[in-house]
């Protein structure tokens, strides 16, 4: 009876040594999205440095200790932006991350989609959508020439707290592009720029405004040959 003992304390301890010290999967490891992103991209020039605001929670008992990465992907095609080269994040707590990335790998006037991955025994493992959601989309704008490309408002950040003080993150700072209009940026305000009538100056010479013309052509006199 000893004998079996020993060989099954032998044999738990060679599972637990495994799982802690080779990467074998003792307990499943979950990392999940905690609220929907916050995804400051669409209607960007292509160039522009764009940003993503996403939420993460380790659901397990594991402490999970590596990367995590943005997978921008279409029909056809995909992109990897390392969002964060090395976490540590410990079970029970929320992460609140923002990675910022240039566009200049992106097509203009195509529909992307955002997700998210992380490293599991040496494989990309993919995170799953927040409560079931489609992902987010974006779109992005042509480049125009001689125009600097634009950086994000929001610097690259990683802040952690326990779950129990958790506070959701603000959106009204959502739309980078209101973000800029807000701001005075001229490569934005032309959406604001007024209608104009007609492209010739009003103190040209030959120029009339139409309530002229219409008081002109009626004192006119004669008939046409």
């Amino acid at each position: 009876m000893k004998k079996v003992i020993l060989t099954c304390a032998t044999l738990l301890f060679a599972i637990v040594a495994q799982a802690q010290f080779f990467g074998f999967p003792q307990t499943e490891r979950r990392i999940k999205l905690y609220s929907e992103p916050i995804v400051g991209l669409n209607d960007l020039f292509v160039g522009d440095e764009g940003y993503v605001t996403f939420e993460l929670i380790n659901d397990s008992q594991l402490t999970y200790n590596g990367p995590i990465y943005i997978r921008i992907f279409e029909r056809g095609h995909s992109h990897q932006v390392l969002a964060c080269p090395q976490i540590k994040m410990k079970p029970g707590r929320v992460y609140r991350i923002t990675s910022t990335f240039p566009t200049d790998r992106l097509a203009p006037f195509i529909r992307y989609a955002i997700s998210f991955e992380y490293i599991e025994d040496n494989q990309l493992v993919h995170i799953a959508s927040f409560e079931g959601r489609r992902p987010v989309n974006f779109t992005l704008r042509a480049a125009v020439i001689n125009r600097p490309p634009v950086k994000a408002p929001h610097k690259p950040k990683v802040i952690s707290m326990p779950k129990e003080k958790y506070r959701p993150m603000s959106r009204d700072i959502e739309d980078p592009v209101r973000i800029r209009e807000n701001r005075g940026d001229r490569y934005y305000n032309y959406r604001n720029a007024p209608a104009r009538d007609n492209n010739r100056p009003e103190n040209q010479p030959g120029y009339n405004q139409p309530n002229e013309r219409r008081e002109n052509s009626g004192n006119r006199t004669g008939s046409r040959l």
